[in-house]
């Protein structure tokens, strides 16, 4: 193989500088009644947000005021089936303690026909002795 002397290639001349014609595109503007529009849009959504909270609070309040009322009814109602029944209690309490009063369970057990205790057992005792 031949060798090959390496050179350098001369260097590039510079292609003259040309200027190209640029285009000029018309600059969009936004629109002011646009931007309106959108300020409009978010007080419009502002306000239907408000409307909401407030009607949410009212009814949320007024049934809160309900529930406080129904609660204040049926307590006063049960305090006053409570001393109904503590009234209606008294004399139930007096018949139960009168009926049992030995004296009253002896008398009512010799108006039916029973004898006491110790009085069966004695008499029991002279039957089998006869």
């Amino acid at each position: 193989m031949s060798t090959v002397p390496v050179s350098r290639p001369f260097p590039r001349m510079r292609e003259p500088y040309v200027q190209t014609p640029v285009k000029v595109r018309a600059r969009r503007v936004a629109k002011a009644r646009s931007r309106s529009k959108s300020h409009v849009a978010i007080l419009a959504n502002l306000i239907a947000f408000g409307a909401v909270v407030g009607v949410a609070f009212v009814a949320t309040s007024l049934l809160g005021h309900v529930m406080v009322e129904k609660a204040r009814r049926q307590n006063s109602l049960a305090l006053s089936r409570l001393s109904a029944a503590k009234t209606a209690m008294g004399p139930l309490k007096l018949a139960i303690t009168t009926y049992n009063d030995p004296r009253e369970i002896a008398k009512w057990s010799e108006g039916h026909g029973y004898a006491p205790a110790s009085f069966a057992s004695t008499s029991k005792e002279q039957e089998h002795a006869n």
